[in-house]
């Protein structure tokens, strides 16, 4: 999270909006059917499509991301005004159906920095590709 918030940083967004499974999982450690938001300060937001059930806290269940502002609105966060979205893995549907979520928000395509962001490991992550590595070599 400390490398994503860097770089939302340096990209001088308020936040993210993640919605693809890679950056979910990277994340957060698990995978959803949903939003992921990432402001660059205060609680991450976790808005479930599915599975019906997730536990803890900031876990939102939404039926469609025009919910999503309201959320936000409601728990006294302030709306972004330049949002990352994962422009090159979404349709342009999905980009136009964000945009029109957060009409006074720029948008920003955030694909090829959560790329960078993910392509340095970590010491916790390289012990789990090795850990990985030795279980396909005993497979």
């Amino acid at each position: 999270m400390a490398k994503i918030r860097k770089q939302l940083s340096s990209s001088k967004v308020d936040a993210c909006l993640l919605s693809t499974s890679v950056n979910i999982l990277y994340a957060n450690g698990s995978i959803f059917s949903g939003y992921y938001y990432i402001p660059t300060e205060g609680e991450a937001l976790l808005f479930v499509k599915r599975p019906v059930g997730l536990k803890g806290e900031n876990i939102h269940y939404i039926r469609k991301p025009e919910q999503i502002p309201e959320f936000i609105k409601k728990m006294g966060i302030k709306s972004p005004k330049r949002l990352m979205l994962e422009g090159d893995e979404m349709g342009h549907s999905d980009w136009t159906r964000l945009q029109a979520c957060f009409p006074e928000a720029e948008m920003v395509n955030g694909t090829a920095d959560l790329r960078k962001v993910r392509s340095v490991k970590t010491d916790y992550e390289v012990s789990l590709i090795r850990a990985s590595a030795e279980a396909h070599v005993k497979a």
